[in-house]
């Protein structure tokens, strides 16, 4: 657990220090893209083993992001991401399994350092909600869900294929805050930050005018 919490602060660590050596050649560039960027992705979601009990392996995500990005390199930018969960053991009673959706929806400030424009660094931070939603939970079968504070981090890359077009690969840590009121999976009363690590790559398509 402790290797997959620092695996967010080692990219966000690594964007930085890549984006101050390639600032240097490249200070005084201006990057020429369109401003508006809509991006497509998929990967993995490395779940806190908090939010699915002791099934740590890698779920599928998919996601879609719309920024807006200004002078200087700063933006802002609205994220929804999924990450269904199947066959997932019940604490209570490992033979039985459930299934468990991570709905993730987020507003962040974005820093694109003074790169050239066919290769971009970023760093990126924000706040937003995390809907956690549990089919078919025992004894009844009923189905749960909880909304929680969710804090993303992320760093990553762009490399462009054309003006309008690049590869986006990114790595964020979705820490949601949770009661353990809230999930079947936690104990206790206090509220837990579940560190859920993100490894997405997608397209993105820039478009707009200034």
């Amino acid at each position: 657990m402790i290797l997959r919490h620092s695996i967010p602060l080692l990219v966000l660590l690594l964007a930085l220090l890549t984006g101050v050596i390639w600032a240097g050649p490249a200070r005084g560039q201006t990057v020429n893209n369109p401003p508006y960027e809509l991006n497509i992705r998929s990967g993995v979601m490395i779940p806190d083993d908090d939010l699915l009990g002791n099934d740590e392996d890698a779920e599928f995500q998919i996601g879609v992001s719309l920024a807006r990005n200004f002078g200087g390199g700063f933006g802002v930018q609205g994220n929804f991401d999924w990450a269904p969960a199947t066959d997932v053991s019940f604490p209570a009673d490992p033979s039985f399994e459930t299934d468990v959706h991570t709905y993730l929806y987020s507003g962040e400030l974005t820093y694109t350092f003074p790169t050239p424009d066919v290769f971009q660094v970023f760093v990126a931070g924000g706040a937003g909600a995390a809907t956690v939603v549990y089919d078919d939970i025992p004894p009844g079968n009923n189905d749960d869900s909880s909304t929680s504070f969710l804090l993303p981090i992320s760093g990553g890359f762009r490399s462009f294929l054309s003006p309008n077009i690049a590869i986006r690969v990114e790595v964020k840590d979705n820490i949601i805050f949770m009661d353990a009121a809230d999930s079947p999976f936690l104990t206790g009363s206090d509220t837990d930050d579940l560190h859920n690590v993100q490894l997405t790559a997608g397209l993105s398509f820039f478009f707009g005018g200034p």
